[in-house]
């Protein structure tokens, strides 16, 4: 950042505030350090972001021995996909068979993760969920049975989605059709 302030023309603080976004910087500045971080390549440390005290940029995915291989396989395929695009790193945790819940409250919050992925069976289990919040760590659950108002959530609509797909089936001419759960 020393390089860049330099190149820009501006003090090291100017520099680091047009970089993070901040206020306090003319267009003139940031014009110059934008221009000064594209001819030199700059790319931010995130350790030393860290070190700096910005946001936290960990989000940890739970999964427990319970979660299908395939379930778990798509979610982590997304998750590693999404990740870098909005400038995260993704950390991965097992909850480990017969684990209390205190105890991977303490997992994760050891793991510095600003949220956390909760599939199920995880995102149904109470003494999780209130231990996270305890810690102010962000949740978001999956097909979850729960609906809280600190807690974001995804799921579908199982219902409306066997009946487009059962109305598909019979569409293409199909006339057995059987339902497995």
């Amino acid at each position: 950042i020393k390089e860049v302030a330099a190149h820009a023309g501006v003090s090291m603080m100017t520099a680091s505030r047009a970089i993070n976004g901040k206020a306090l910087v003319s267009a003139k500045a940031k014009r110059a350090v934008d221009l000064a971080v594209k001819a030199l390549g700059y790319v931010p440390n995130a350790s030393a972001r860290a070190l700096a005290g910005s946001a936290d940029r960990r989000v940890a995915l739970l999964h427990s021995h319970s979660t299908t291989s395939a379930y778990l396989g798509e979610l982590l395929l997304g998750a590693m996909s999404e990740a870098p695009q909005r400038h995260l790193h993704l950390v991965v945790e097992q909850c480990a068979p017969g684990a209390f819940a205190s105890e991977i409250v303490e997992q994760v919050a050891h793991a510095h993760v600003a949220g956390v992925i909760l599939p199920p069976p995880l995102c149904d289990w109470a003494e999780l969920v209130d231990g996270l919040r305890a810690r102010d760590i962000a949740i978001v659950a999956i097909a979850t049975d729960q609906d809280g108002p600190d807690m974001l959530s995804v799921s579908t609509d199982d219902r409306h989605a066997a009946y487009d797909l059962t109305r598909h089936l019979i569409e293409l001419g199909h006339k057995r059709i059987g339902f497995i759960e």
